[in-house]
């Protein structure tokens, strides 16, 4: 009889311990704050860029090794690298020749043929029509060679404090949300920046615009062709992720971590745009759960 009452007793701990066991739920937990904050709702683009580039050709056949780094900024004078000429009848070693900036600007070893096609000059008047068949051709094939030929282009000296274009497509059934006088453009993280629409046509993949931006993006010039987004809309409040956003008995709400146990708490969705949401009812401040899962009110957390 005592035998029989002691398994008893050890398989109710045993029961205890697991439900306890069930009951702390062991996962990472990644916390946010609620702040308010803008979200945009956008379209996506592809791009390319036009800016003030000038390009500096080897004035012999040689070897071109460079002495400054990719996308470094130099002033007038300063060394880009040095040209080697062949052998000659001469010289059994060649001749080492320093080419420097003219121009104060950033270095670029990578070429891509259309250097002295689209400038800001001749891009302003270039046909619609045209920019969108260099943008569909993938804006030429990029090269840094170091065996040149006389009259090869070697490097270029790229302005940023000059004003830059861009030329954009939208797919056909973005277009009419992006029509106007300028548009708000997305280059990553960060604010819009807006452009002015100096003219805009139909082309065959969708609607084409040329624009003029106010200043140069941050590392706006390491490549020519881009994806970007183009602004529809803007909304303010409280926005979090969509991730965070959970289910629980009719109600939608968000999980929160109350001295070690889950808490959940109710909110409003009045917006959707992208992967984030805006809700009403989580003050500012308030940290949340942004990856809840199968998280339940009163779970241990862990």
């Amino acid at each position: 009889m005592l035998s029989l009452l002691l398994l008893f007793a050890v398989l109710a701990a045993a029961f205890s311990f697991g439900g306890l066991k069930s009951a702390i739920l062991h996962r990472t937990f990644v916390y946010e704050k609620a702040k308010t904050e803008t979200v945009y709702a956008t379209v996506p683009a592809t791009a390319m860029a036009i800016y003030a580039e000038t390009v500096y050709k080897a004035g012999y056949t040689g070897v071109f090794t460079p002495s400054a780094e990719p996308w470094e900024s130099v002033g007038v004078g300063g060394d880009v690298g040095v040209l080697k000429t062949e052998t000659t009848d001469f010289t059994t070693d060649g001749i080492a020749i320093t080419m420097a900036a003219k121009s104060a600007g950033i270095v670029c070893f990578q070429l891509d043929g259309l250097e002295e096609i689209v400038t800001p000059d001749g891009g302003e008047h270039m046909e619609i029509a045209t920019l969108d068949r260099l943008l569909s051709e993938g804006g030429g094939g990029e090269t840094a060679e170091t065996t040149v030929n006389a009259g090869d282009p070697v490097f270029k000296i790229l302005d940023v404090k000059r004003e830059p274009y861009l030329y954009l497509r939208l797919k056909e059934e973005d277009g009419p949300a992006a029509q106007g006088k300028s548009l708000r453009l997305l280059f990553g993280e960060g604010k819009p920046v807006t452009a002015a629409v100096l003219r805009s046509s139909g082309v065959d993949a969708g609607y084409g615009f040329l624009l003029k931006l106010p200043v140069m993006p941050a590392d706006f010039y390491r490549q020519r062709l881009k994806s970007l987004e183009v602004v529809t809309g803007s909304h303010s409040g409280v926005a979090i992720p969509t991730a965070a956003i959970a289910k629980r008995a009719g109600e939608t709400g968000v999980f929160a971590n109350e001295k070690g146990i889950a808490v959940f708490l109710p909110v409003a969705v009045q917006k959707t745009v992208g992967d984030r949401v805006l809700v009403t009812g989580l003050p500012p401040g308030t940290y949340y759960i942004a990856n809840p899962g199968p998280l339940k009110t009163g779970q241990i957390l862990q």
